[in-house]
């Protein structure tokens, strides 16, 4: 995520952004955000559409 740049609210990526730039399956990047977000390590904004998410550390 720091590799793409989701530092900070206003810069904050969905998670097809986040798969994309993995290369990964999306259920092995959904569970690995939801370790960071149980972590402390990432903040979960909710949109209209789909969730955002952004580093806070």
């Amino acid at each position: 995520m720091a590799a793409i740049g989701a530092r900070g609210e206003e810069k904050a990526k969905n998670m097809e952004d986040i798969v994309r730039e993995a290369n990964i399956p999306k259920g092995a990047v959904a569970n690995s955000v939801n370790e960071l977000i149980r972590k402390k390590l990432v903040k979960r904004k909710a949109g209209e559409k789909t969730a955002r998410y952004y580093l806070i550390k």
